[in-house]
């Protein structure tokens, strides 16, 4: 089985943006706005039969991978570039490391 692999794939703060990544999905504000930025257009089906054949095909991860860099690029931040404040404000040039 394939791992999904980020920008913050072995950091220290690898967690915290697995987390925000979970939490985002949620988010319809979020989803949209990747949406409308990449077009990308997979959904998870509702049949779970059809669901487990997304999942056995690589659609889901790759459709996570897509996903997370683009959260990492356009929202949390990557381990040399930008972060999301304590506002809720996106500060870019910030090292995190």
């Amino acid at each position: 089985m394939s791992k999904l692999r980020t920008p913050w794939t072995g950091h220290w703060r690898e967690g915290e943006f697995t987390g925000f990544v979970q939490w985002s999905l949620g988010e319809e504000p979020i989803l949209r706005r990747y949406r409308e930025e990449t077009g990308d257009t997979f959904e998870f089906s509702s049949d779970p039969h059809t669901r487990d054949a997304q999942v056995a095909s690589g659609e889901v991860l790759a459709f996570f991978g897509r996903y997370a860099e683009w959260i990492a690029e356009n929202v949390f931040g990557t381990p040399g570039r930008g972060a999301i404040d304590s506002q809720g404000k996106i500060t870019m040039n910030r090292t995190l490391h």
